[in-house]
């Protein structure tokens, strides 16, 4: 499938990069309102650059949107308009009303529409998520260092809190694995170098009393990514940053710590590939969707809204 990128930032130019690698693609051109900057992507990729986003679309089928956030829905509908199949990064948008839009008009065209939740791809949650039973309770931490300042721009991803730049990530996780939806929120936030929320705790309560418990922070000294699964049978712990992940298995009375085998694979070229699959089934009449489509872009971002409601009541 002939796809573009628009956008060849920090995370656009690994698209460009990946898609020049991939099977299912060929990569068509890219585009960027940094001229310099889609300059060097299609020098590394050996693709072009397009003078505008119009030119590019009319040369694709599919294409990954890869701009700051606030700028998601204003691209993207447009090309939607346009009968183009899209992977859009995450948030999906930056606002719930948004999403919506974007959803609907992508359901209504028969397009696929893909959100960039590049951890369901992660080989170690794979790998954990084999250990049988229900998820009885959640627990993510994500953290990072504060982002280093860059000339006339907010640090990166400091545009927008906290829960919308790390979190989002383990909320779609958590929906995912509690296959529920929350009844209860309660939550803590802070700004502290940022005029967004650089600290966010949440509690979510389902309605059948289970709980999961959601830390992130862009405050830390190290960077971290990691899940505990508690089920029946024992606790899983998954790394993901360092694609690791162990079981505690309870037995006998006894607590019996084993690893799983975590197949080496990159996460952001199995994304690209399951939306060139998909997009390549419904350009040919089959019905496909991604592994992330639109709709779960959209539960994790009104999840992320509402934790931010509560927590901004509280200040």
């Amino acid at each position: 499938m002939q796809v573009g990128v628009i956008g060849t930032g920090a995370l656009g130019r690994h698209h460009a990069r990946l898609y020049s690698a991939c099977p299912q693609a060929d990569l068509v051109g890219v585009f960027d309102v940094n001229r310099e900057s889609a300059c060097k992507v299609a020098a590394q990729t050996g693709t072009k650059v397009f003078e505008s986003i119009e030119d590019l679309a009319n040369a694709c089928a599919g294409l990954s949107v890869v701009v700051p956030a606030h700028l998601h829905h204003r691209v993207a509908m447009p090309l939607l308009g346009a009968g183009k199949h899209l992977l859009v990064e995450k948030p999906v948008a930056s606002t719930v009303a948004e999403a919506r839009e974007l959803v609907a008009a992508a359901r209504q065209r028969g397009l696929v529409l893909a959100v960039g939740h590049v951890e369901r791809f992660s080989p170690a949650l794979a790998a954990a998520t084999e250990f049988p039973g229900p998820v009885r309770y959640f627990s993510a931490r994500r953290c990072s260092p504060f982002p280093p300042a860059r000339p006339n721009l907010p640090p990166r991803g400091c545009e927008v809190s906290v829960v919308h730049d790390l979190m989002i990530h383990d909320l779609d996780l958590c929906l995912m694995l509690m296959q529920a939806t929350p009844v209860a929120i309660s939550a803590l936030a802070r700004s502290v170098l940022s005029t967004h929320e650089d600290f966010v705790a949440a509690r979510l309560t389902f309605a059948d009393g289970r709980v999961a418990d959601i830390t992130a922070s862009r405050l830390a000294e190290e960077p971290a990514r990691k899940l505990l699964l508690a089920k029946d049978e024992g606790h899983v712990n998954i790394d993901l940053r360092l694609r690791q992940a162990t079981v505690q298995r309870f037995a006998d009375g006894q607590s019996v710590g084993e690893a799983f085998p975590v197949r080496e694979t990159n996460p952001l070229a199995d994304e690209l590939a399951d939306f060139c699959t998909a997009a390549s089934a419904v350009r040919a009449g089959r019905p496909a969707r991604p592994r992330v489509d639109g709709q779960a872009g959209l539960r994790a971002l009104e999840l992320a809204e509402d934790i931010l409601a509560v927590a901004r009541q509280r200040k």
